[in-house]
């Protein structure tokens, strides 16, 4: 996230303060009062299915696994890219 932040931030840094407060925001008002409104994620590593995958501003992508404590946000990377490359 904080690459993010500051790739953003290179043109005009108050752009990447917003997208990270933009992120947050999402996270916990939309992704954490109903987690399971998202697709699963297909992964190998998971037979029980707790990952999840959200779309954000179209543009980026949010992985979290879901238990039953909590959720944990393991990732976030632009739309365009392959995940397996990241």
């Amino acid at each position: 996230m904080h690459r993010i932040e500051l790739y953003l931030a290179q043109p005009n840094p108050r752009r990447g303060r917003q997208f990270v407060s933009d992120v947050y925001d999402f996270t916990v008002n939309v992704i954490e009062t109903n987690p399971f409104a998202f697709p699963e994620h297909p992964t190998r590593l998971s037979p029980a299915r707790e990952f999840r995958r959200a779309v954000f501003h179209k543009d980026f992508i949010i992985i979290y696994r879901i238990t039953d404590d909590f959720h944990k946000f393991l990732r976030i990377y632009p739309a365009s890219r392959n995940p397996d490359s990241i």
